[in-house]
């Protein structure tokens, strides 16, 4: 799975500053204008976040069936917040439904906590994780990390192979 993040409602002027954030988390952002869009996309591809900036009536019909296709977590930012909205966004399936932030920076970082809690529930779901133990060493082959005493060791790539 790449590292995408669609969003739906992100104005282009927006979109450039939005993208450079979430570069820093190693994600690329994707953007569509209308639901129909986005549904199609989250059909075709996989996404590890779909965010949502429209109003309401442009979105609620579509959550619960977006829900259904796919089990990706879903963060609803409006321009308005409204808290009978938020309620019925949730019921349909929404994972965070936020006021629309002062800072781009906020925003990216609610939607990454979203993504770091779906990619790791969705690894301990799906498969165990490989590891090796003897005594006081612990290590996760899956990860390349080594633990000690349970105390990381760093290592170089070439250190851990």
């Amino acid at each position: 799975m790449e590292n995408w993040v669609l969003t739906v409602g992100c104005s282009p002027n927006e979109f450039p500053c939005c993208q450079k954030e979430w570069l820093k988390y190693n994600m690329l952002l994707r953007s569509v204008q209308t639901m129909t869009e986005a549904i199609e996309r989250l059909i075709k591809e996989d996404y590890l976040l779909f965010s949502i900036s429209i109003p309401p009536q442009d979105y609620l019909p579509y959550l619960k069936l977006i829900r259904q296709l796919t089990p990706v977590p879903i963060l609803v930012v409006p321009s308005d917040y409204n808290a009978s909205d938020k309620l019925q966004a949730i019921d349909l399936g929404a994972d965070g439904y936020m006021e629309m932030p002062k800072t781009v920076e906020e925003c990216v970082a609610t939607g990454w906590a979203l993504i770091r809690r779906y990619t790791e529930l969705n690894n301990n779901k799906q498969e165990r994780v490989n590891t090796v133990v003897n005594k006081d060493i612990f290590v996760c082959l899956d990860f390349r990390k080594v633990f000690v005493r349970s105390v990381e060791v760093g290592l170089t790539r070439i250190e851990f192979d």
